[in-house]
């Protein structure tokens, strides 16, 4: 009994875990050509995307022209939430519609954070293969932010 069990259930997986293994293969190759064509190599090491965290901060203490862009969920920004005047909350899965982008400066730095990095990092790629050139990614995120705050760097 057993070994007739075992019989169909490796053909019953295969079968239903190939329709679990789909995907839009017309979305991929738009997203490829539209996209992903643009961060190159170059592009990426281009040595301008990420900013430290402590260079973030200093930024905003000295009041310099700049947009905190967090891209954490509302429930993240529970825990912690920016307060700065400079600072536009913007989950990541909100951020390409249209009224999100609308509201990022294109003549200003727009420093993008989220919790470690990872979010903000693909945020900014995308948003410098669009055209947001001044898009810079927060290196290690609001955890790297709270490391750094204190009474001096606080903005």
């Amino acid at each position: 009994m057993k070994k007739s069990m075992r019989l169909w259930v490796l053909p019953a997986f295969m079968l239903f875990g190939g329709v679990a293994q789909a995907y839009d293969a017309e979305l991929a190759a738009t997203l490829h050509e539209q996209v992903t064509g643009k961060l190159t190599q170059a592009a990426l090491a281009s040595g301008n995307a990420k900013i430290g965290a402590d260079k973030a901060l200093e930024m905003l203490a000295k009041k310099q022209p700049v947009l905190l862009l967090d891209v954490r969920t509302a429930a993240e920004r529970q825990v912690l939430a920016f307060s700065h005047p400079d600072a536009v909350h913007v989950p990541l899965d909100q951020l390409f519609q249209k009224q999100s982008l609308d509201r990022l400066p294109t003549d200003r730095p727009v420093l993008v954070i989220c919790h470690t990095g990872p979010r903000s990092f693909g945020a900014t790629m995308l948003l410098r293969s669009i055209g947001f050139e001044n898009a810079r990614w927060v290196g290690g995120g609001t955890v790297a932010i709270a490391r750094q705050l204190t009474p001096k760097t606080a903005p």
